[in-house]
């Protein structure tokens, strides 16, 4: 019976410590022609999980969409560092504005852009937000 409190110890720090390592790895985000593809997730990510994307890709994305495809994103807050200052625009739906992408155009390698405040509406009518999306200009 000691053995099998000891294996039961063990098991439950594997599936903790895997649990630990699985949160704090970067969500994946994939560009598929001119759509975004949001996570399906609300999983905190810092800041420092930066996804690398050329300012031509970020150029060519018209909308974003969720990875759930019963979802549809209603909104989003667009930000950007932009010559040191903060440039934040807000979206309604799930289009790029003509505004986004004039800064986008404006930007210089190095330059961090945060997609964030992501909601998004499901079937039922219930709003959900999703995590964070963050970019770093190559």
């Amino acid at each position: 019976m000691k053995n099998a409190g000891s294996i039961l110890l063990f098991l439950l720090f594997i599936l903790v410590f895997n649990t630990s390592i699985n949160a704090q790895q970067k969500p994946q985000t994939i560009l598929q022609g001119t759509e975004l593809l949001v996570p399906f997730s609300k999983t905190i990510i810092d800041s420092t999980s930066w996804v690398k994307l050329g300012k031509e890709a970020l150029m060519k994305v018209e909308k974003l969409i969720c990875t759930n495809k019963n979802y549809k994103v209603i909104s989003f807050t667009f930000m950007v560092e932009l010559r040191g200052d903060i440039v934040t625009t807000k979206g309604s739906g799930n289009v790029f504005t003509p505004e986004m992408k004039k800064t986008i155009n404006n930007l210089n390698s190095g330059a961090r852009v945060w997609i964030q405040d992501i909601s998004s509406k499901g079937p039922d009518g219930k709003v959900e937000k999703l995590q964070n999306i963050c970019f770093k200009i190559e």
